[in-house]
């Protein structure tokens, strides 16, 4: 038995098949066939590609994932710029890591090229680190509210009755109750009996303003009459700016350096009073009312209270138990008593949307080491611009709440320079 192989033309079909195969391949490498290489960035949106060829001439920018195509042989330029908001972390080609080979533009030249590939280039946000101080102006914007520390001395000129001067000490909490300290306060014509309990009241906010009610009962000697007064009072809407002129408080020690003295300044206040008193005369009985619902007063008032305050916020990326990276936020709060106020750091993600949300609340009172429930502390849509490596901090609001009172104001009104911040 034989085998017979057919022939066409000559030659063995299969071995004609196989010549023309590689005959057609030389061809088209040696007439310039069209090679395509696809370029995918991932996530959309988080970067772009220019890209430039030498066969034929020519040059685009990629935008999202897409196809370029050149002739064989050409050399093509790639350059990967990552958007604002993200960074380049890597790129591949055929899965091979190909970022240590990038020049410090992130670019590359491939080349003479034969085959197709693809490149993936990856991008990733940016979460910015940043160590920020946030305080109030000096001059607040309108609609913002102040906190005072209603702690310290007082003096000045009643706006109502008699206008009687009057100087007094006061002592504030946590939560904006005040006590006035009878024992050690004076009004022009009364004398205060040592029996006497302090004057409480509470400072709030209301309308972004301060709101003071006040409320008590009194004995002693009013121009020589023994007697008592008791009733309540309120100051609303007050709008107290300080004077430029300070001086040294009430008891400061003469020729002693000034940085070492508590200084005290005038509040040009203005308000609408309110009160409902009764001073009965003690030996006869007789009783005497004065009130009012609204009258508004001017009082300016020389004190060394304050409204100046500052809190300290840090925002960092380490690695957790897991080794995995995460953003953790901390501050620490002054207030206008001195107290610190530390909050304990929090995992906290940024969004280029609504960038950072961070509330800070029960921190701890590092005076008298205790939780402090009634401070918060709560910075929103907290934006950063990031180029390359380098965010700056945009935009945000904060919103503010201790010693009784609260607030809300854009953060970059509050914003102590530098803005500056660094991601990772």
């Amino acid at each position: 038995m034989s085998t017979k192989i057919r022939y066409l033309g000559g030659i063995p079909s299969i071995l004609k098949s196989m010549l023309l195969i590689l005959v057609l391949g030389f061809s088209a490498q040696s007439l310039g066939a069209t090679i395509s290489w696809t370029v995918v960035i991932t996530p959309a949106g988080g970067g772009k590609v220019p890209w430039q060829t030498n066969m034929p001439a020519k040059s685009g920018t990629l935008v999202k994932s897409g196809v370029i195509k050149f002739e064989n042989g050409a050399a093509i330029d790639l350059t990967f710029q990552a958007n604002e908001g993200f960074k380049l972390e890597r790129v591949t080609k055929n899965l091979d890591d190909w970022t240590p080979y990038l020049d410090a533009n992130k670019h590359y030249q491939f080349g003479p090229v034969s085959k197709a590939h693809v490149i993936v280039a990856s991008f990733a946000e940016i979460n910015p680190e940043a160590a920020l101080i946030f305080e109030p102006p000096a001059v607040l914007p309108p609609d913002v509210a102040p906190i005072f520390d209603a702690t310290g001395h007082y003096s000045g000129t009643l706006p109502v009755g008699s206008h009687r001067t009057f100087d007094a000490y006061a002592a504030m909490d946590e939560s904006g109750k005040i006590d006035i300290l009878p024992n050690m306060s004076t009004l022009q014509g009364y004398t205060s009996d040592p029996s006497n309990k302090p004057v409480s009241g509470v400072l709030k906010t209301i309308d972004n303003k301060p709101d003071l009610k006040v409320s008590g009962k009194l004995l002693g000697t009013r121009d020589g009459v023994a007697g008592e007064v008791a009733g309540t009072g309120a100051l609303t809407d007050i709008q107290a700016d300080p004077s430029a002129v300070l001086m040294p408080a009430a008891g400061a020690v003469p020729g002693a350096a000034a940085l070492d003295q508590p200084m005290e300044q005038v509040l040009n206040a203005e308000a609408v009073a309110g009160y409902k008193v009764v001073i009965k005369t003690k030996q006869t009985g007789k009783k005497l009312s004065l009130s009012t619902k609204a009258l508004p007063v001017a009082l300016p008032v020389t004190t060394n209270v304050t409204r100046e305050w500052s809190v300290n916020v840090m925002i960092q990326q380490r690695l957790d138990a897991k080794k995995k990276t995460r953003t953790y936020a901390s501050a620490l709060l002054t207030l206008p008593n001195g107290d610190q106020i530390s909050f304990a750091e929090r995992v906290v993600k940024y969004s280029r949307k609504v960038g950072y949300s961070l509330a800070f609340v029960k921190g701890k009172n590092l005076s008298t080491n205790k939780i402090d429930k009634k401070t918060s502390i709560t910075i929103k849509k907290m934006l950063f611009s990031c180029v390359v490596t380098n965010c700056t901090l945009n935009d945000g609001e904060i919103q503010y709440s201790f010693l009784g009172q609260k607030g809300k104001a854009k953060l970059m009104d509050f914003v102590v320079q530098p803005t500056s911040a660094v991601e990772n």
